[in-house]
C-alpha cells in the first residue's frame, strides 16, 4: 500500500498522540480539494488523509494546504465518510509569497468536487494571507487580501473571508 510510509506512519502516530481536549490542525502541501485550473485537487492526498484519520481514530478540526497560488475554502460533511455529524474545513492558503504576484491560479467554479464537499469561497485575484486564532473553544480564521506589488506592504488589507470552527 503506497500510503504505508514513514511520513504516513508519523501522521497516524501524531494524530493518536494528540490530546483529545486540544484542537488538531493538519497541514499538507498538495491539497485534497482545489478548483484551480493549474493543479486541481489530489485524490491520493484525500485518500491518505481519510485513511490516517480512520486508523488514528482522530479527525482534525482543520486541514490546510498551499501549493495552489490562491485562497479557497471548502466544507466537508463527514456523515457519509465517517458517520459523524460534523463538518471539516479545508483551506487552500497559497496566495502569499508567489514570485511577482503577476497572476494567481484561477478558480473555475465548474470544476467538480466530491458529493460531500462544498466550495465555500475563494479569492483568486489578489495575494493575501490567512490569519488563525485558536482559543479553548474555537478556531477563528480570517483571510485578508493585500494589493499587488509594489504597494503590497502599504495596504490596505481587505478582509475577504471569515470562518469559525467550534472545538467541541
Amino acid at each position: 500500500d503506497r500510503n504505508n510510509t514513514r511520513q504516513y506512519d508519523w501522521l497516524v502516530d501524531e494524530l493518536q498522540q494528540s490530546a483529545s481536549d486540544r484542537c488538531v490542525i493538519v497541514a499538507v502541501h498538495h491539497g485534497p480539494y482545489s478548483r484551480d485550473t493549474a493543479h486541481g485537487g489530489y485524490k491520493d492526498i484525500d485518500d491518505a488523509l481519510d485513511k490516517a484519520f480512520r486508523q488514528s481514530g482522530r479527525i482534525p478540526h482543520l486541514v490546510l494546504n498551499g501549493h495552489v497560488h490562491n485562497y479557497q475554502r471548502f466544507e466537508r460533511n463527514l456523515q457519509s465518510a465517517f458517520g459523524v455529524q460534523r463538518t471539516l474545513t479545508y483551506a487552500v492558503a497559497g496566495a502569499s509569497g508567489y514570485a511577482g504576484f503577476d497572476s494567481l491560479h484561477t478558480v473555475e467554479e465548474s470544476v467538480g468536487l466530491p458529493g460531500d464537499v462544498a466550495a465555500a469561497t475563494y479569492v483568486d485575484t489578489l495575494p493575501g494571507f490567512l490569519h488563525l486564532e485558536v482559543s479553548a473553544t474555537e478556531i477563528h480564521g480570517r483571510y485578508y487580501a493585500v494589493p499587488r506589488p509594489p504597494v503590497h506592504l502599504q495596504g490596505p488589507v481587505q478582509l475577504k473571508d471569515e470562518f469559525r470552527i467550534a472545538l467541541t
